[in-house]
């Protein structure tokens, strides 16, 4: 779990928050992370890109072709 943009302001006191209360979600031995973005402010509008990108490509390699 990346946390970026006007919550990493909140900095360490939010990641512990967030790490106590997905660990009580978790199964078995299963470990998530938990931390700070490292990139712009941006990440949002940049997932949103990668995710509609990937989609669009999907879409067109799955496409049939017929004669």
């Amino acid at each position: 779990v990346f946390i970026g943009g006007k919550m990493a302001v909140l900095g360490d006191a939010l990641i512990q928050s967030i790490r106590e209360i997905v660990s009580l979600y978790l199964f078995g031995d299963q470990k998530v992370e938990v931390r700070l973005s490292e990139i712009s402010e941006n990440a949002v509008a940049i997932g949103a890109a990668i995710y509609a990108t990937t989609k669009w490509l999907e879409k067109k390699s799955t496409k049939r072709v017929t004669y």
